[in-house]
């Protein structure tokens, strides 16, 4: 009886732990959205669809496919003249992100400033994207759940390319510029 017991709170501790971890981001969020110079917003998906679908202009056209496959965006702006979120804090939300198998794909750090990029990825899909950008007097944090398929995401970069070399042709730059070509691991 006692094996047994030891067996089902082995496989809880797992489930535990998660509920722990998602707590620890939204007391985050509320945490720092209390105060004054703080912007913070969840955003249900359908509404970043209806908000993309009143957009008629062609270069939002790519960004349209992914509005269906947002399921929430969290938000949460601060600027102030001192950084407000404690480095606690801000280590805390770090290993929040990397414990629950977010994947550091862009870190970049330049007079004070940081910018971190995060995706989870599951069967092919982008299932969480973290974007956190950190400065002296500023930090920005969003988070985006979600249901994108990597071949969406080859499709954008494909277009957004496609759009981009456009635009250089239609200022006559075009034949000056040299070719991009990008490809992702993940196709």
């Amino acid at each position: 009886m006692k094996n047994l017991l030891y067996i089902i709170l082995l496989a809880l501790i797992p489930v535990l732990g998660q509920a722990q971890k998602k707590a620890t981001v939204k007391q985050f969020f509320h945490k720092y959205k209390k105060y004054e110079s703080a912007t913070g917003m969840t955003i249900p998906g359908f509404l970043v669809g209806m908000g993309l679908g009143f957009i008629q202009e062609t270069d939002m056209k790519p960004f349209k496919r992914f509005a269906k496959r947002i399921k929430q965006v969290r938000f949460l702006s601060i600027e102030a003249e001192q950084q407000i979120v404690t480095q606690k804090d801000y280590k805390q939300l770090v290993s929040v992100i990397n414990v629950s198998h977010f994947e550091e794909l862009i870190t970049f750090r330049s007079e004070g400033e940081t910018f971190q990029l995060y995706i989870k990825e599951w069967k092919e899909k982008v299932k969480g994207i973290f974007v956190i950008m950190k400065g002296a007097e500023s930090f920005t944090f969003v988070e985006i759940k979600s249901n994108i398929r990597m071949k969406d995401i080859n499709l954008l970069i494909n277009e957004l390319i496609g759009t981009l070399k456009e635009q250089l042709k239609s200022k006559g730059e075009g034949e000056q510029s040299k070719e991009i070509e990008v490809s992702t691991s993940k196709t």
